[in-house]
């Protein structure tokens, strides 16, 4: 069905229309001749409704939504990290259903109220109801889907999630082409456009829980450099160069009294001009530490990833407390999506060597 084309950025969050739409503005005419801009004015509400309804609760479990794409069918809200928990997933799933039935529940409680309703009324109802039951259908990345995908996850197996989103295409699809068959054309026609809407929207989908079923079961402690090189605060940023030449990696952990200050990537020192190196200390251009910094070394590698893309490093301190266990790479991560046939090589970067140093002031 193509891209799906930038419409706004609002508060760091995109977004995007699937061209879906077109096909379902088409249909919309077809079925419904003058009333068509109305129906899909209505079903751009519901499907808006829907998307807020998600991109609020994710707001509420602590996630950020960096794109949303409006689809036919309702809202995708894709966010950065995953949920806290199966249970905040399976309330978070909700939430878009639940808003766009009471959507149509208040829809159809104003035509009740009014001796001759607008059309518009009886559109909005029908959308609401739409989009509200749809969602509720078991495929990802239907709400429905995400209701399974949580439930696999609190079990640790994604196959059924997996199984049940293709076999619900599989019915949609089919009986699209009955639908036809039988003589009833734009009926067949809309479940015939949503199985092919939900089939490219899968494939987003079947690529994400194949990063969860290969990274959320593997622990950071199982991947992680143990033995890290560290640099004082106190030491000059002159000091420091002397490390990355000698290393060859572009960040390191600062370390005072054995505990974890901050990171200092190779970019901060290239942002400080050379000759203030010698009299720069490294405290005053380090990241100090901070939530996308750091992982414990008991969380998953799918957290870690999260983080590793988000913070522009590529790496994370792996923290016991506010001691430092351990330095995981965008490449460890990579090599165990290597393993198991998911990522390409990524370029390489040296290991840490076998024991812990520090840099003289």
């Amino acid at each position: 069905m193509g891209t799906a084309p930038r419409l706004l950025a609002v508060a760091g969050t995109t977004v995007h229309a699937h061209p879906g739409w077109i096909a379902a503005w088409a249909l919309l005419v077809l079925t419904l001749g003058p009333g068509a801009l109305a129906a899909t004015l209505a079903l751009l509400t519901a499907v808006v409704v829907h998307t807020l309804a998600q991109a609020l609760a994710a707001r509420a479990s602590g996630l950020q939504v960096r794109r949303i794409t409006l689809h036919a069918f309702g809202g995708v809200a894709e966010t950065d990290g995953d949920w806290p928990a199966p249970r905040r997933e399976m309330l978070g799933a909700l939430a878009g259903p639940l808003a766009t039935l009471a959507l149509a529940g208040v829809a159809a409680g104003a035509r009740a109220l009014m001796p001759q309703p607008p059309a518009g009324l009886l559109y909005m109802e029908a959308a609401g109801l739409a989009v509200g039951i749809v969602n509720l259908l078991p495929a990802p990345p239907l709400d429905g889907g995400r209701l399974v995908r949580a439930l696999a996850r609190r079990h640790g197996s994604f196959g059924l999630t997996r199984a049940s989103g293709a076999l619900v295409r599989a019915v949609i699809l089919l009986a699209g082409i009955a639908t036809v068959v039988s003589g009833h054309a734009l009926g067949g026609a809309w479940l015939i456009l949503l199985a092919l809407l939900l089939r490219d929207a899968a494939r987003v989908s079947d690529a994400e829980l194949a990063l969860r079923e290969a990274l959320l079961p593997v622990s950071v402690r199982e991947v992680m450099t143990r033995s890290v090189v560290a640099v004082p605060p106190d030491a000059t940023i002159a000091q420091l160069a002397e490390t990355f030449w000698a290393y060859h990696f572009t960040s390191y952990p600062v370390i005072a009294s054995d505990l974890v200050l901050g990171l200092v990537d190779l970019r901060d020192v290239a942002a400080v001009d050379r000759e203030r190196w010698p009299r720069t200390r490294v405290r005053a251009v380090m990241r100090v530490l901070s939530e996308d910094l750091t992982v414990a070394s008991g969380d998953s590698l799918l957290e870690a990833l999260t983080k590793t893309s988000r913070n522009g490093l590529g790496r994370v301190a792996v923290m016991d407390g506010r001691h430092l266990a351990g330095y995981l790479s965008s490449d460890d991560i990579t090599d165990v999506l290597t393993r198991r046939g998911l990522a390409p090589p990524a370029t390489r970067t040296p290991k840490a060597p076998a024991a812990r140093q520090s840099l003289r002031p």
